[in-house]
This record gives structure tokens, C-alpha cells and sequence, in this order.
């Protein structure tokens, strides 16, 4: 760990992980992790960069893995090419929503349980948005089946959009 207070307040830190208890930090999902990371950032202005290298494990009695890299700067978070897995259902994440390109979150979840306690049914789609005023973009493309929590449920749904400004 690396904390320094001139010329500004900034801090890293590299982590390794063996078995950490992760409900301590989050009730709703017990289990425990283990795997590498850094981090890094700085007060004025405020970023965070962390960098997960490889984080596996057992949470809510589910195999889990992450990777990837989320960047927070200037106010705008930056996914590079994260990927999380829980179960046999993966999400992905990549770019800032003020990029051209945007962000592009992709899913594919067989069972929502994977991610949600409590939710039932599964989704597969994906979704960029691009804040750019010169271009702002909204592109929604998915589908879910069976989709319930709690009391709510949707027997299917279906998901298609491509919104651009010009």
C-alpha cells in the first residue's frame, strides 16, 4: 500500500486474495474469494482505477470469476473489458458511455438466480449507450424468458432498439 499526501493525495495498493469472507462487505452474497488486484487513485481530481487481474470463488453457493479493469475519471466510469461470471451466467462490459462507441454491456444469463436472489428466468441480449452530444446513442437488443420477482413476473420479453441523434 502506497499512500502519498504531496503534491496531491493519492494511494495504491496491489491485493492478493486467499479465501476472503465476502459477507462482511455485502450480507447478501456469503461465500469466499480469492485472486489479484490493484488500485489506484486520487482525491482532487477524484479517480479510481481498478484493475482486477483474476478473482475466483464461491459466492451464494455458485462458482463466481471476475476480470477486467473499471476506471473512474473526469465522472464518467470506464469498463475495459470486464467480464463476471456467476454460475453458468456471464456478463461483460466495455468502453464509457462518452466515447463515440460508448458502452456496451453484454449478458448472458441462463438463470437470474445466478446474479439476483430471489429472481427466476433467464436473459440473453445486450445494450450501448453513447452520451456523445454530438451522436448520443441507445441500442437495446435482448430477450428473457420466464422472468419473476417476488410477485412480479413476465412470461417473456423482447427487446430491440436502435436510437442514434443525428
Amino acid at each position: 500500500f502506497d499512500l502519498r499526501w504531496s503534491p496531491e493525495l493519492s494511494w495504491s495498493a496491489n491485493a492478493r486474495l486467499t479465501k476472503v469472507a465476502t459477507a462482511p462487505l455485502m450480507p447478501s452474497l456469503p461465500g469466499r474469494v480469492s485472486g489479484e488486484l490493484t488500485a489506484r487513485g486520487r482525491q482532487d481530481p477524484t479517480e479510481l482505477e481498478i484493475d482486477i487481474r483474476e478473482l475466483t470463488g464461491i459466492v451464494r453457493d455458485r462458482p463466481v470469476s471476475a476480470r477486467g479493469r473499471l476506471v473512474l475519471e473526469g465522472g464518467q466510469i470506464q469498463a475495459r473489458g470486464l467480464q463476471l461470471r456467476s454460475g453458468n451466467s456471464e456478463l461483460s462490459a466495455d468502453g464509457h458511455p462518452g466515447a463515440p462507441d460508448g458502452l456496451t454491456v453484454q449478458a448472458r444469463i441462463p438463470s437470474l438466480a445466478d446474479f439476483v436472489e430471489g429472481a427466476a428466468g433467464s436473459f440473453s441480449g445486450s445494450a450501448t449507450v453513447a452520451l456523445n452530444p454530438a451522436r448520443p446513442l441507445l441500442r437495446l437488443n435482448g430477450t428473457g424468458e420466464k422472468l419473476a420477482w417476488g410477485d412480479t413476473g413476465i412470461g417473456q420479453l423482447a427487446l430491440t432498439t436502435d436510437a442514434a441523434g443525428d
